[in-house]
């Protein structure tokens, strides 16, 4: 896993932490205790949006470089086959159907 990624999760959680924080703080401040009230929840949620989105995100994102590694190692571990063309004599994959050098199908 990444590093970049645990420290999206790490500062995802510090935000929600501060979100409510914020809330409480802007909710004390308020006049009306139903308005105080509506602000918490207004906080909690936008927070815990917030955290669900970074952490969706972090997750796709750790797929993608488990996926990418996979497939790296992958290529590394089963090289290419080479062929020899028969009309120029270089050497070229033996997926391709024909030498990209000269055009020669064998």
């Amino acid at each position: 896993m990444s590093p970049w990624i645990s420290i999206a999760r790490v500062l995802a959680c510090i935000s929600f932490v501060v979100a409510v924080i914020a809330g409480f703080i802007l909710a004390g401040l308020s006049s009306n205790a139903l308005q105080g009230f509506i602000i918490i929840l207004a906080s909690i949620f936008g927070g815990l949006l917030q955290l669900a989105v970074i952490m969706v995100v972090t997750y796709a994102a750790e797929d993608i470089f488990v996926i990418k590694n996979k497939m790296f190692e992958t290529n590394i571990s089963h090289p290419a086959t080479q062929k020899l063309c028969g009309k120029c004599e270089k050497e070229y994959d033996a997926d391709m159907r024909s030498c990209p050098h000269c055009g020669n199908r064998m």
